[in-house]
C-alpha cells in the first residue's frame, strides 16, 4: 500500500516521534518590537559586512514596512510574522565566484558567515538552529554557434531548521543565508516563530500510519479517484514529523504538531504536491486541505 511507502520515507529529522507534545504560545510583536529587532539586524550585519546602514527611509504599510537603505540596500519587514527580509544590493551578476569550489566547501562559507552573523542570537535560548540545505545558483550561455560557455556560480543559498525542545519547525528556512562570491552577503531572511514557552495545552500524537491515510485521502481527492491503493503515479518522497511555521503573511499564535508528507503524481501531467495534517485529533492550525480546493484535470477540461 501506498501509506505504507510513506510511512517508511520518515526522516530523521527526529529520532523517534514523541507521544506527547506541547502546544506552545507564540511571541507577538508589537510595532515598536519589530523596529528594535530590525534595528538590531541592521547593526549586526553593518558591523559584519562593513556597511553603513545607519540611515534608512522608513515606509510603514498595513501588512508590512519597507525600509529603504543606501545603495540599493532595503529591508522588508512582515508585520503578521515578525520575518524580516535584508538585501544588501548586489546586483545578480556582481561578485561571481572565482571558481566552484566542493560542496563542503561552499557550506563552510554559510556557516561562517551565520557565525559572523550571529543568527543563533534570534532564537530563545533553549532552542537550537541547524544547518539543513545547500543550493547553489549558477548561469550559463551560448554563442550564435552554438558553443557553450562553462557555467559560473552566481550565488549560494544556506538554509537553517528551528528545532524547539528537539523538535523541528517545518516550512519556510527558518533562516536563509545567500552569499556572493568573496563570501560577500547577499541577502538574510530571518523567519523564526519564537515561542514565548508557555504551554498552552499538550496532545497526544496520532500514530503516523493514521496521517499517512489522511494524508492519501488528500492525494485522493486531487486525482479523483476512489481507491488509490494500486496507483503507479504516486511517488511519495519524504514524510516528516513537527511544528509548523505558517507563512510570512499569516498571524500564528500557536506552535501544533503536524505530519507534512512530500507527494509527486505523475498521470496526465507530472505535479509535486506538499500535504499537511494535525498530528493530534484536535487541530489548533488552520490548514489547507488540497483535495478540496484542486481540481483535477478532467474537471478542468
Amino acid at each position: 500500500m501506498i501509506e505504507n511507502i510513506l510511512i517508511d520515507k520518515k526522516g530523521s529529522s527526529i529520532e523517534e516521534i514523541p507521544d506527547y507534545v506541547d502546544i506552545l504560545a507564540v511571541r507577538q510583536f508589537s510595532e515598536d518590537e519589530l523596529e528594535r529587532r530590525t534595528r538590531r539586524l541592521l547593526y549586526i550585519t553593518g558591523e559584519t559586512c562593513k556597511l553603513n546602514l545607519e540611515r534608512g527611509d522608513w515606509v510603514r504599510k498595513e501588512n508590512r514596512t519597507l525600509v529603504q537603505l543606501p545603495k540599493m540596500a532595503r529591508i522588508v519587514i512582515y508585520n503578521a510574522s515578525g520575518v524580516i527580509h535584508f538585501v544588501t544590493g548586489l546586483s545578480p551578476m556582481e561578485h561571481l565566484f572565482e571558481k566552484v569550489d566542493r560542496r563542503e566547501e561552499l557550506i563552510k562559507l554559510i556557516v561562517d558567515m551565520g557565525e559572523r552573523l550571529s543568527i543563533n542570537n534570534w532564537i530563545p535560548e533553549n532552542d537550537k538552529l541547524s544547518f539543513e540545505r545547500l543550493w547553489q545558483i549558477k548561469a550559463a550561455a551560448a554563442d550564435s554557434k552554438g558553443n557553450m560557455i562553462d557555467p559560473v556560480l552566481c550565488r549560494i543559498v544556506g538554509a537553517y531548521r528551528h528545532f524547539v525542545n528537539d523538535i523541528p519547525v517545518w516550512g519556510p528556512a527558518s533562516v536563509a543565508i545567500k552569499l556572493a562570491g568573496g563570501s560577500q552577503l547577499d541577502s538574510l531572511t530571518v523567519h523564526v516563530r519564537e515561542s514565548t514557552g508557555e504551554v498552552i495545552d499538550q496532545v497526544k500524537i496520532i500514530d503516523p500510519e493514521q496521517a499517512a491515510r489522511q494524508i492519501m485521502a488528500q492525494v485522493n481527492g486531487l486525482i479523483g479517484q476512489k481507491d488509490i491503493r494500486d496507483t503507479k503515479g504516486i511517488k511519495p518522497s519524504y514524510f516528516e514529523f513537527g511544528y509548523l511555521s505558517l507563512p510570512k503573511r499569516k498571524v500564528q499564535r500557536v506552535l501544533a504538531p503536524v505530519f507534512i508528507a512530500g507527494v509527486e503524481i505523475h498521470n496526465e501531467e507530472a505535479q509535486a504536491y506538499q500535504m499537511i495534517v494535525p498530528a493530534s485529533e484536535r487541530e489548533f492550525l488552520t490548514l489547507c486541505r488540497s483535495g478540496n480546493e484542486v481540481m483535477t484535470n478532467r474537471q478542468r477540461k
